[in-house]
């Protein structure tokens, strides 16, 4: 039984109370470093609140906020890490690993937006920018083929 099953089954927390508890514990699990486990957790506070959403309402937003960003984070964090490689027919199946990266978290941020807490959907819209800025970048800075170096391949270089 994973703990934010335990988080779920306790009767002394109100929604708010659980929906706080997996977004702490999914956000110490994410400074951590631990992607896996932070998704899981902070995939099951979501899911918590659509199964609730209709018979109770949160007081906040917040840490339901926090969780959906941080589900953006995640493959972000990911994408960060994702290299970009020589040669090219490697370099390609990397560029779509990347693209696909970047449609998740986007994806996860415009969702986050969408929730309508100031702080979390301001945040995310930061971060929309800069995931396209981090790919320009990625691109801009990527491996040179052998075949392009040396003297007499400027254009090609440019």
């Amino acid at each position: 039984m994973c703990s934010s099953d335990l988080i779920l089954q306790r009767k002394d927390l109100n929604a708010n109370d659980k929906i706080e508890a997996m977004g702490r514990r999914g956000f110490a699990q994410f400074k951590l470093k631990d992607l896996d486990t932070s998704e899981r957790t902070f995939k099951s506070a979501v899911a918590y609140f659509e199964q609730i959403e209709l018979q109770e309402r949160l007081q906040t937003d917040f840490y339901l906020g926090l969780c959906k960003y941080h589900l953006g984070e995640i493959p972000h964090e990911r994408f960060r890490a994702a290299p970009l490689r020589l040669p090219v027919e490697q370099m390609r199946a990397d560029m779509e690993e990347k693209a696909r990266l970047l449609l998740a978290a986007q994806r996860m941020y415009i969702d986050t937006i969408k929730l309508g807490n100031p702080q979390w959907a301001s945040a995310s819209g930061y971060q929309v920018a800069s995931l396209y800025e981090e790919f320009y970048d990625a691109f801009m800075h990527a491996p040179m083929p052998p075949e392009i170096l040396g003297a007499g391949n400027e254009e090609k270089r440019e």
